[in-house]
């Protein structure tokens, strides 16, 4: 009755996601999913959804014991020095117990439902028979239902998947060492398996909760104190340059941004949470990532098309023509756009993902993953008051690597090498040839090859002239690029400036070059 429902029409974001919640565990998690896939569903679907937690039965403690003592030799009350029953978090695929180590180490130890694997299965069987009445009905989606399902399936195993997920915090943790925006906890292997794996206790609170109710941050002492209106842009802050970091410095980052996996530590920083879902970017993509993300900023729409093609993969029944048309469309259409919180360019990227889907392109996962990072983290930063949060951190995060990355250039080895060849062969061989002209002059025998065309007045005059008509043509083309509604910005700075100034300096040389006529 729920699903004819769904397709009969459609319901306001709200009732969808109390629909889903009562759907069970598995919808909750496909809901969280979709939070995260603005091109699949409406935006204010996606923010309603971002509120959708995934809370689910507790196990018996008997199984849980039963699992703790086949997966680390021995009950959990000779492993651990206390281990608490109750769970502190219980979600569809698993749920999380405190203990603290035989060294008094506070540890969060992370446990999969016995079964889940079978009953993940089972999910995703049932959903692929639903994606024959999405077929049968003739609805029209962003992508294919089979895709939607694969790729449904393959967030659900990589969420179970503790072995990739250890590896993934392993990696994020040396990233973050003495990091002044983020935490990770640290993972203890020896007690950590294909079903458990513990973690460093983080003392923070889930950003989930501050959501759903006006209750405060841990404090230091364990109690709670009031997390105020600028308390949150604060961290909305942290948060956006946190994850901005991960992607264009780290290259590695998490991609399951719900507020869930999201800790408000007491000192303002970002503890970050189950890490099933992570994505690292190589260099060409990162390189690829930054023309087009710095070409969103300077809203240059050639340049991010340019930019655009570089990224997508063509399939042979691609349409070239289809995606620039829907693509200028799509970025028309967010710089227009009033959305409350909402920037032009997480309204860019969004567009991008849509069009690239209505004309037949392929997203490289890792791709998506990243723009799936950027627009939720810019989703979360408006729920707590900070608006147009890519737009204005972004600028200023990314203007700055890329500063960094052309004095890195400058100064990298081979360009070093490169200088420091040409000066040595500049002080081996210049002298000799230095001496040589001194000598050939000494002696009355440089000869210097001269075509005379004309009286010298008349070739300065000549000369004058050639120069002046430069100097008015480049005049009127720095005219007018300076009437480009958005110059393209250069180690975060516009280049209205320096056009400027160089416009100022050619009417200047064309005043005294026609003084001198």
């Amino acid at each position: 009755m729920t699903a004819l429902r769904l397709v009969a029409g459609p319901l306001p974001p709200e009732r969808f996601v109390r629909v889903l919640a009562r759907l069970g565990p598995t919808s909750t998690k496909v809901g969280q999913f979709l939070a995260l896939r603005p091109d699949l569903l409406p935006q204010e679907y996606c923010d309603a959804l971002l509120a959708l937690v995934d809370r689910g039965t507790p196990c018996a403690w008997p199984q849980i014991e039963q699992v703790l003592t086949r997966e680390l030799g021995g009950p959990p009350g000779t492993v651990f020095a206390r281990f608490e029953r109750r769970p502190i978090g219980v979600g569809s695929l698993s749920q999380v117990h405190r203990a603290t180590l035989q060294g008094g180490a506070e540890v969060a130890v992370k446990i999969l439902r016995p079964g889940i694997e079978a009953q993940i299965e089972r999910d995703i069987r049932r959903l692929r028979l639903g994606t024959r009445l999405v077929r049968q009905l003739g609805l029209r989606l962003p992508i294919a239902p089979g895709e939607a399902v694969d790729e449904i399936a393959a967030w659900l195993r990589q969420e179970i998947d503790l072995a990739r997920e250890q590896e993934n915090a392993r990696r994020m943790a040396d990233d973050s060492v003495a990091s002044d925006l983020q935490v990770i906890p640290h993972v203890y292997p020896h007690l950590s398996t294909a079903r458990i794996l513990t973690y460093q206790y983080l003392d923070g609170r889930k950003l989930s909760t501050v959501f759903s109710d006006r209750s405060g941050i841990p404090s230091g002492t364990g109690g709670s104190m009031a997390m105020s209106a600028e308390d949150k842009r604060a961290f909305a802050g942290t948060l956006v340059t946190a994850v901005l970091t991960q992607i264009f410095r780290a290259r590695f980052f998490h991609a399951d941004l719900h507020p869930g996996n999201l800790l408000v530590m007491a000192d303002g920083r970002v503890g970050f949470v189950d890490f099933g879902m992570c994505d690292r970017l190589d260099d060409t993509v990162r390189a690829n990532q930054l023309r087009y993300v710095a070409a969103v900023y300077s809203r240059d729409q050639n340049r991010m098309f340019r930019a655009l093609t570089e990224i997508l993969v063509t399939r042979a029944d691609s349409d070239a023509e289809g995606l620039r048309r829907d693509f200028q469309a799509e970025t028309r259409a967010a710089a227009n756009s009033d959305r409350v919180g909402r920037s032009a360019t997480a309204g860019a990227l969004v567009g991008v993902l849509r069009a690239a889907r209505a004309n037949r392109y392929e997203v490289p996962s890792h791709v998506l993953s990243l723009y799936r990072a950027l627009v939720t983290v810019e989703t979360v930063a408006a729920r707590l008051g900070l608006d147009n949060a890519l737009r204005d951190i972004g600028a200023e995060v990314l203007g700055e690597i890329q500063r960094e990355e052309l004095l890195a250039q400058a100064l990298s080895r081979d360009t070093l090498q490169q200088i420091l060849a040409n000066l040595l062969t500049l002080a081996r061989d210049g002298p000799g040839q230095l001496s040589q002209v001194l000598a050939d002059a000494a002696e009355g025998s440089v000869r210097l090859k001269v075509e005379v065309t004309d009286s010298a007045r008349t070739a300065k005059a000549q000369n004058r002239r050639a120069r002046l008509w430069a100097a008015a043509i480049l005049s009127v083309g720095l005219s007018i690029l300076l009437t480009a509604p958005h110059l393209p910005i250069v180690l975060g700075m516009s280049l209205a400036w320096p056009l400027g100034g160089a416009l100022a300096g050619l009417y200047l040389a064309c005043f005294l070059l026609w003084r001198q006529l």
